[in-house]
């Protein structure tokens, strides 16, 4: 589609003495096209080697310097932060970009992070286009106490941890108590909800009034 503009300039004294040189005329173009482009397969590399993605989950609003200022006194790494935009509103999510790529896998191998008590889930790099960032999983360490010691395996802890979620990892340590009872305790989990199990919110806030059992 295509637009013509049209505009007439009078003389420099502001008026029109007649004649044919009395003034200026100007055709402005504007063309509206759809193109396509390709994107660069170097860019594309470089950021899924040193950048990743980052959600902090809570009920209330994280600015960007509260971001910067958790890294900057937690991970002592070279690292830029940005606050991501989606439809004009930061839901708190946020992009990282390293200078080294060891920093950003130590960062994502040591996840979940903590933000005054909030979780922050990472997730690596990948190409958005027109996609919403989406964060459907969270890894963090299960310890399970009071396993008797014959039962110590590999394969019983991949059995059992997967009764709470996906396994990446089992590490086996010893020990000395002896009992049947199994008890789970999360490491490094941010606040959430006793009772629906939520993260981001406390129970006096939650529209269940008991844990679901």
């Amino acid at each position: 589609m295509w637009w013509w503009i049209w505009w007439y300039g009078g003389n420099n004294d502001g008026g029109d003495k007649g004649g044919g040189n009395g003034g200026t005329l100007m055709v402005i173009m504007v063309v509206e096209a759809s193109v396509t482009l390709t994107p660069c397969a170097s860019s594309l590399k470089a950021l899924s080697t040193f950048c990743f993605y980052g959600k902090v989950v809570a009920p209330m609003f994280v600015d960007e310097a509260t971001v910067i200022d958790f890294v900057s006194k937690s991970w002592h790494k070279a690292v830029v932060v940005a606050a991501i935009y989606e439809e004009g509103i930061n839901s708190n999510y946020f992009e990282f970009g390293f200078e080294l790529v060891e920093d950003r896998n130590w960062a994502l191998d040591n996840d979940p992070w903590c933000i005054r008590g909030y979780s922050l889930i990472l997730q690596a790099w990948s190409s958005r286009e027109n996609r919403k960032l989406h964060f459907a999983s969270l890894k963090t360490w299960v310890q399970i106490h009071n396993l008797p010691h014959e039962y110590y395996s590999t394969a019983n802890g991949n059995f059992l941890g997967g009764l709470a979620g996906k396994v990446l990892k089992v590490d086996i340590r010893k020990i000395n108590q002896w009992k049947k009872w199994l008890q789970f305790k999360f490491k490094k989990l941010g606040i959430f909800c006793y009772n629906c199990g939520y993260l981001g919110h406390q129970p006096r806030g939650c529209h269940l009034s008991s844990p679901v059992t």
